[in-house]
């Protein structure tokens, strides 16, 4: 092979601007230098300043989709921040309680990081209760009207009349009114009597058994909190079930255009969870939700990039010392490198602005496909010096012989990125923009820098004393000797292996990316195992309250659906115009209760008279009386009265005192706290949702009027299938619904469909600039079969090894294409420069060994992470370069070697870029010569040589 030949009208456009290039930097290299440099620092210093990091899913997603328009509605009413879910887990429920009132006592005293505890429902709505009557119905309201008709002499002052004589005497004149007397079976209307009977007779007969127990007699005739708002009944704790589980719900104060998003929070509650669990050996505290997992995916990403970037470059330094055989020229490529990275992240700050969790991989990539370029040039510059070029002459031949094929591989595969432009999916479109920019950067770097740097390192260098590449002469000597052998192996085994491509499946699960073992993630599947569901649901947004209960009751009917939370079946069940006249009258006439702690003395003053002969005569008969009812509840009352009946006759005359004295001073306190629970919730103005405590308001109800359903799923909806069957159900009951499963449903639907569009557009493009640069249909689609065989390949050996695709690791697609295609374009552009039987030159194979390997390499360091989808991302993409590499050494050689020897030898003359003629035979000469090259272990003295210079 000569250089920097090619066949006639073959010229390429980039040359002479490749060679002004390169003749400016080898004149001023220090120039050259200082430029690159300054721009590098200041790309560097920009970035430094300018650039963000966006952290979360929805980032990544274009705010033009419908799906994600109704998710920003959504969030614009009710915030974008989920909550972070603290879970205590222990045997005892007291305990769990005491954990979860320290963590929530500590986390509302740091309103810097946190807003919104939320961990019970409480005491902090003292509006719902002073309003708690009108979440009754009219009849339970006139039934405590009745009742206090009933106490109508006691609350105008007559508390004499309030003891145990009076109101036994009293229940037996109303059991006498109610009996009918014609029938063994007593009236329906008895029931009640006999139930207030049964609960007085079991109240004294305990109190007289044991003093200390007291039960009240009363509960029958308040109906007050039987339909209160379960979160103002009593101090409810968030727990589930089986009570073995406790959560604390909290969102993290996170400021406007704040670079580091929640972290700082996340990081301040698992120092305080830290701090408690020392006070709680016993309990197992773990930490989860939605903005945990995904800081924790993106930490771990971040952390794992890092070492990965280090791991690569380090690694790549260490292939090209090997591959090149030396220090210097390696060192000069990584400086490249570096320089074009520096210009790449300036030019992602002007461009975009930000990285996101897809393109922070742009860093890795350009590591990986960057040092290509250098590596291409460099090779064939060291052909070129050991055939006997100077070094300046060397430096402009390598431009124009090998240079646009770099120019075209850089195009190529900078396009194949691009093409993510056009696609739905926002965070595969900036990694497109940003890896294809830093593409073209890079091979602007190399003829900008390797020039300069070469100019300046090997002025004082003889040939003899420059590195022997990797030459690969036994893979070429068999390719060149049996190439229809190869052929046959080669397709034979790609077709074998891409069979099992077909097993290769997309996992969809978002849980699978994460490391394992991580706490947040095996926290999130306990809490579904053992409570309530999955801490994912869907949310629908209604307009108003009624809206919203008819939402849920059609979302209760699926089958996918477990629960509705939502905050309008909270509400007053029946309008506050039914009720509001009722609760006035009864607020009226509890205005002037005693004091809470009156005894029954101070109450009926002189009047008051312990009686305990009485006492035992109207218990007998109202025991009497009872006995004719065969009602379970009369004969239970009975059977209680008897056994009072005996505790009190064993009792001497000064003991029954004290226990009928000590008996209704308990039943006055009890009948007193009663009446100040009725009048405490007897308010009148109606119930808002002003009421509801601030904590759970904010969250169901925005300050637009919208009222929010959470729709739990029955199911684990991470996979696919179930994601989609519940994504299904709830879009029949409202079209519009959103939430965290919808947005991974449709994030995952669309990741996999703009990767499929990516690598069809550049396999569009690439091939459309391939026809441009070669002008044959043939030698373009040549130049595709290594992405297109070495893709199969590739997914064939995925099939084997079990290795699925996932939305980490599809960015292999475009990867594929844009690293086979570079190999294949210089190949084939090698293939086009010599006229004889096709043998791959030494520096084509040199450069696609060490290109193929480095890349392998910088790809491959990310199998050190944790985070089990980046990890994905560096074997697959081992497995695709591996598979591309296979293909541009032995596949598509061989092939080129059958068609150099099957086509007609139309053009018996070369040209060098200078117009002087060169015959075919001294093509073949050079190849034999090539032979003839020292081993790269050997040292040879070209002086002693017969032709030092196979060229001349």
């Amino acid at each position: 092979m000569s250089h920097s030949s090619f066949e006639p009208g073959r010229h390429s456009s980039a040359k002479l601007p490749l060679r002004s290039i390169t003749e400016w930097a080898i004149r001023h290299p220090v120039w050259a230098l200082l430029i690159a440099i300054a721009f590098g620092a200041a790309g560097v210093a920009y970035s430094g300043m300018s650039l963000g990091f966006k952290t979360k899913r929805a980032d990544l997603i274009d705010p033009s989709a419908d799906y994600h328009r109704r998710w920003l509605n959504y969030t614009d009413s009710f915030g974008d921040q989920s909550d972070m879910v603290v879970v205590v887990e222990g045997e005892n429920p007291e305990d769990i309680k005491q954990v979860i009132d320290d963590l929530g006592w500590h986390l509302e005293q740091d309103t810097e990081h946190f807003s919104q505890v939320l961990y019970r429902t409480d005491a902090k709505a003292p509006a719902l209760r002073a309003k708690g009557l009108q979440f009754l119905n009219t009849e339970e309201l006139h039934q405590i009207d009745r009742w206090l008709d009933e106490l109508s002499r006691v609350l105008k002052g007559q508390w004499g009349l309030f003891n145990i004589s009076s109101i036994f005497m009293g229940l037996r004149h109303q059991i006498e009114r109610a009996d009918p007397g014609t029938s063994d079976e007593p009236s329906p209307a008895m029931e009640p009597l006999f139930y207030q009977a049964q609960l007085f007779a079991k109240s004294l007969d305990n109190f007289a058994a044991k003093k200390s127990v007291f039960v009240s007699p009363w509960q029958s005739m308040s109906a007050i909190g039987a339909d209160l708002p379960e979160p103002d009944r009593q101090e409810l704790h968030l727990m589930n079930a089986a009570g073995t589980m406790g959560f604390l719900k909290v969102r993290a104060v996170v400021e406007e255009n704040d670079f580091a998003g929640a972290s700082a929070s996340i990081q301040r509650l698992r120092d305080v969870l830290e701090t408690v669990r020392g006070s709680y050996p016993d309990a197992k505290i773990g930490l989860t939700g939605i903005p945990v997992l995904e800081f924790d995916e993106m930490q771990q990403s971040q952390q794992a990039m890092l070492w990965a970037s280090g791991i690569s470059f380090g690694g790549v330094a260490i292939f090209l010392i090997i591959g090149f055989r030396g220090v210097r020229h390696p060192l000069m490529a990584l400086a490249m490198l570096l320089v074009a990275m520096s210009w790449s992240l300036g030019a992602a700050t002007g461009i975009i602005g930000h990285l996101n969790i897809l393109s922070v991989s742009f860093f890795a990539i350009l590591i990986g496909l960057g040092i290509d370029f250098a590596i291409h040039y460099l090779a064939r510059y060291l052909e070129l010096r050991h055939a006997g070029e100077d070094l300046q002459s060397a430096l402009v031949d390598t431009a124009t012989s090998v240079g646009p094929g770099i120019v075209t591989a850089g195009i190529t595969t900078s396009l194949a990125f691009y093409c993510a432009a056009f696609t739905d999916f926002l965070g595969v479109a900036e990694l497109g923009i940003i890896a294809g920019t830093g593409i073209l950067l890079c091979v602007v770097a190399a003829f900008i820098m390797l020039p300069a740097l070469v100019m300046l390192g090997d002025q004082h260098t003889e040939p003899r004393q420059l590195p022997i590449p990797f030459q690969g002469r036994a893979l070429k000597r068999l390719i060149s000797r049996h190439p229809v052998l190869v052929v046959a192996v080669t397709l034979a085994m790609t077709g074998y292996v891409g069979v099992y491509g077909l097993n290769v499946k997309y996992d969809y699960n978002l849980l699978n990316l994460q490391a394992e073992n991580l706490e947040s993630v095996e926290v999130q599947s306990r809490v579904f195992e053992q409570s309530d569901g999955s801490l994912l649901f869907a949310v629908s947004v209604a307009d108003s309250p009624e809206r919203a209960l008819e939402l849920k009751e059609k979302f209760l009917k699926l089958d996918g659906v477990k629960r509705v939370v939502e905050l309008a079946s909270q509400l007053p069940k029946t309008p506050s115009e039914d009720t509001s006249l009722l609760v006035q009258a009864i607020n009226v006439r509890l205005a002037n209760l005693p004091p809470r702690n009156s005894s029954i003395a101070q109450l009926a003053g002189k009047t008051y008279e312990v009686e305990p002969d009485k006492v035992g005569i109207r218990v007998e008969e109202l025991w009497e009386q009872l006995q004719k009812f065969p009602s379970p509840l009369a004969q239970a009352a009975t059977k209680s009265l008897d056994t009072f009946l005996n505790r009190f006759d064993e009792l001497t005359a000064e003991e029954q005192v004290k226990l009928v004295a000590a008996y209704e001073d308990r039943m006055t306190a009890d009948l007193l706290s009663q009446l100040y629970e009725i009048r405490d919730a007897s308010a009148v103005e109606p119930v808002t949702i002003e009421d509801f405590p601030e904590t759970v308001r904010s969250r169901m109800v925005s300050d637009k009027g919208k009222w929010l359903l959470q729709i739990y799923p029955a199911y684990e909806i991470w996979d696919h299938e179930p994601l989609e069957r519940f994504v299904q159900e709830v879009r029949k009951v409202d079209p519009n619904v959103t939430g965290t499963p919808l947005q991974n449903y449709e994030a995952a639907q669309q990741i996999a469909t703009s990767y499929e569009r990516v690598a069809i557009y550049a396999l569009i493009t690439v091939f459309i600039v391939l026809l441009i640069d070669f002008h044959s249909i043939k030698d373009g689609l040549l130049a595709l079969l290594p992405p297109l065989a070495g893709g199969a390949l590739m997914m064939g050996v995925l099939g084997l090894l079990g290795v699925d695709l996932n939305p980490a690791n599809l960015i292999v697609l475009p990867l594929v294409i844009g690293i086979g295609v570079d190999d294949g374009v210089h190949v084939v552009h090698d293939f086009r420069q010599q006229t004889a039987n096709y043998r791959m030159s030494a520096s084509t194979t040199n450069a696609i060994v060490l290109t193929s390997l480095t890349s392998m390499i910088g790809f491959g360091s990310m199998m050190v992470a944790s985070h089990r989808g980046l990890y994905s991302l560096g074997l697959v993409l081992v497995v695709g370069v591996g598979a591309c590499l296979f293909v541009s050494l032995v596949m598509l050689p061989a092939l080129l070697t059958l068609f150099s020897r099957e086509a007609p030898k139309s053009h018996p003359w070369r040209f060098t870029d200078e117009g002087r003629a060169m015959p075919r035979e001294r093509g073949a000469r050079f190849q034999e010569q090539e032979e003839a090259l020292p081993q790269p272990d050997s040292t040879v003295d070209f002086t002693t040589m017969d032709n030092p210079n196979p060229l001349s």
